[in-house]
């Protein structure tokens, strides 16, 4: 697909597009997911500058992709003295910086403060919603976004009754297909005899349903003894810590102790990727599940909760299979089903990788995103 370009783009200069992410520090599936975005930004039509609430490693990471970074704090919407003074600083900070976009990367922030002062200094809105929004209470400032753009049908559903056909998009996740095609199986780093290992990739937050992932395994035990599990992920950076130690020491009650590696964060994804026979993603409100497209370019199948945005990622019988969620008796019976039957895992590793590029190509998604951020420009210019 090849996206729209401006009217007279040749000689207008590239949109000033302030990128608002709600975290100084973070990991895992959310934010690779807004640097990815970053990293392939046309810069002949946009010109990014970061939006962080203070100095830390997400500064860094978008300076490794050329975007250059303020400290700019957003103040959910209280009706307080200090939501006010934070709205009149977004509203100076969008007219110092000539801004003439302001994305939400990630949103989360309730009547955030940088919303509303765009709303007040007429520059065009785009948000990109990344997990289920629930049913109510609806945002308000969320509402006035010229555009939403959700990772899945699931992320926006509860807003489709309550805003006009066109202001809502559903524009997939992308990741570097090639660099998780690429990596290298090093699973005797963690184990002897090289054994079959199940694994589980993502943050340690309650959401996720580790617990059920270590339920599984627990079963697989009995039903399999020679498999061994890899748990790569750490701690939440959000309001979540202690699920990361919490969720060790479960599996330890669960006699997994001798079979399980919690490896915490890593950054050679793509060769724990590698590594898995079979990746089992237990969320219970997923709004994307990044790590499918991961383990698919690697040819690996997946085993997920019929949850949330997963059902959409997921080609069940084909790239990976669905199972209720919260149900570890039902991810145990199809991840052994899985193991069983090396022919199947062949066909996916056969397989797979192309699917996933035909279904979430990065340059179709890119170019969807890009005529989002285009759309919400030309709905201030009155085209």
């Amino acid at each position: 697909m090849t996206a729209t370009r401006r009217p007279n783009a040749a000689r207008r200069a590239p949109a000033r597009m302030l990128v608002v992410y709600h975290r100084a520090s973070t990991f895992g599936g959310s934010f690779n997911s807004v640097v990815d975005v970053l990293r392939r930004v046309d810069r002949s039509r946009f010109q990014p500058i970061g939006a962080l609430p203070s100095p830390g490693s997400c500064e860094a990471a978008l300076k490794l992709v050329g975007v250059p970074s303020l400290t700019a704090p957003e103040q959910a919407g209280n009706r307080s003295l200090q939501y006010l003074a934070s709205v009149i600083a977004w509203f100076v900070r969008l007219r110092t910086h000539r801004i003439d976009i302001l994305y939400v990367a990630d949103y989360v922030t309730w009547r955030s403060s940088a919303l509303a002062a765009a709303r007040l200094a007429g520059v065009p809105t785009v948000v990109h919603v990344r997990s289920p929004l629930p049913v109510a209470p609806i945002d308000p400032e969320l509402l006035k976004a010229d555009v939403i753009v959700g990772n899945s049908t699931a992320s926006i559903g509860a807003l489709k009754s309550a805003r006009p056909p066109g202001s809502l998009r559903v524009i997939y996740n992308f990741v570097d297909l090639e660099k998780f095609a690429s990596g290298r199986d090093v699973r005797e780093t963690f184990f002897q005899a090289r054994p079959l290992v199940v694994g589980f990739v993502g943050v340690f937050r309650p959401e996720k349903g580790i617990e059920y992932f270590l339920e599984m395994a627990a079963k697989l035990r009995t039903s399999r003894p020679d498999v061994r599990f890899l748990a790569v992920g750490g701690e939440s950076s959000g309001h979540d810590v202690g699920w990361f130690p919490k969720m060790k020491a479960y599996a330890g009650r669960l006699g997994l102790t001798d079979a399980i590696v919690f490896t915490g964060v890593r950054e050679d994804v793509p060769d724990l990727m590698k590594s898995i026979d079979v990746l089992v993603v237990p969320s219970l409100n997923e709004g994307f599940g990044r790590v499918i497209l991961e383990a698919n370019s690697a040819g690996i199948p997946v085993v997920g909760a019929n949850a949330a945005g997963i059902p959409e990622v997921i080609e069940s019988g084909v790239t990976g299979f669905l199972v209720p969620p919260r149900d570890a008796a039902a991810l145990h019976d199809v991840v052994l089903r899985v193991l069983d039957d090396p022919a199947w895992r062949r066909r996916v590793a056969d397989t797979a990788p192309a699917r996933t590029r035909s279904r979430f190509d990065p340059d179709v998604q890119m170019a969807e995103l890009s005529n989002a951020w285009e759309a919400a420009i030309a709905t201030k210019r009155g085209a």
